[in-house]
């Protein structure tokens, strides 16, 4: 069968080969599947995207206080026209009941000019 050289052989050969097996394994570990590698590569790209959010999410915000402000200018100017033509409409009111003169009973005076502003 086997003799003693052979089986010193066989036995140092499967020696060998556990050890190339536990070397290739290792630096598998250490190389390519290590925890540490693997977090530290994502900790980098975690940073990178976390500041890309950011970035994104002030430019959004950004964008909106720009259309805000400018939906307000557009509000106030809105708002001034529109004061400036109840103005006008007021002072054309009072006008018309200034020139009335007419006996047709629609006659309006002070104190009903000032019940309008009051009101």
């Amino acid at each position: 069968m086997f003799g003693i050289f052979d089986t010193l052989k066989i036995g140092a050969g499967t020696a060998a080969g556990a050890f190339l097996t536990f070397s290739a394994m290792s630096a598998y570990d250490r190389f390519i599947d290590d925890p540490a590698v693997a977090a530290a590569a994502r900790e980098g790209y975690v940073q990178l995207a976390e500041r890309t959010a950011l970035q994104a999410q002030i430019s959004e915000l950004t964008r909106q206080r720009a259309a805000s402000d400018a939906a307000m200018r557009a509000a106030l100017e809105r708002a001034e026209i529109a004061k400036q033509e109840a103005a006008r409409a007021q002072a054309d009111y009072e006008n018309l009941v200034a020139q009335d003169r007419g006996d047709d009973g629609a006659r309006v005076d002070g104190s009903d000019l000032r019940w309008l502003h009051d009101n």
